[in-house]
């Protein structure tokens, strides 16, 4: 069980991370972005259940680097589609870092290396927002890791348009209009 005030510490930490996007998000998703954001204790506890009525949250482990570190995303489980979805670093000293932040992804590609190495490019789907038209404009936004500050860049390396077979460059700041 989860006591109150790590239900308002939750609440807290993750508040600003999955709703700031919500009324606006085509001028500046990731402006905001929590990414480097550290918190002196671990969100949860990896047995305590964070996914309640009152904090949908999921919670699913992502891998292990070679120092120990352990990676977690995150994402409020309440939209159907296109959740913001955030990866978080937690250290053996106990705290968590906002490693990664992906707004608007649908699916995403991470995969940690077998050694524990980061990958240095990862790929987040946005699916189409009317399907019903029968055009497919679905964007494929790119981060890149960082080996210095061990974190992905605050805004991404590149984005791209999927119209049917075909992928085509676009300015990230119109990436979701």
């Amino acid at each position: 069980m989860i006591s109150n005030v790590r239900k308002i510490i939750i609440l807290l930490f993750f508040s600003s991370i999955f709703h700031v996007y919500a009324e606006d998000p085509v001028a500046t998703v990731w402006d905001s972005s929590p990414i480097g954001s550290c918190e002196k204790s671990k969100a949860v506890d990896a047995d305590e259940s964070i996914n309640t009525d009152e904090n949908p949250v999921a919670k699913i482990y992502a891998g292990k680097n070679s120092d120990g570190e352990q990676f977690y995303w995150y994402w409020d489980s309440t939209p159907s589609r296109n959740v913001t979805r955030t990866l978080v670093r937690e250290g053996k000293d106990g705290g968590a870092c906002v490693v990664l932040f992906l707004p608007f992804s649908d699916s995403y590609e991470f995969k940690i290396g077998k050694n524990g190495e980061m990958p240095l490019v990862v790929k987040s789907f946005t699916s189409p927002q009317n399907q019903s038209s029968g055009e497919e404009d679905a964007v494929v936004v790119f981060y890149k890791f960082n080996k210095t500050t061990k974190l992905y860049g605050r805004y991404p390396i590149s984005c791209k348009k999927k119209n049917k077979n075909h992928l085509f460059s676009i300015d990230c700041k119109e990436a979701f209009k």
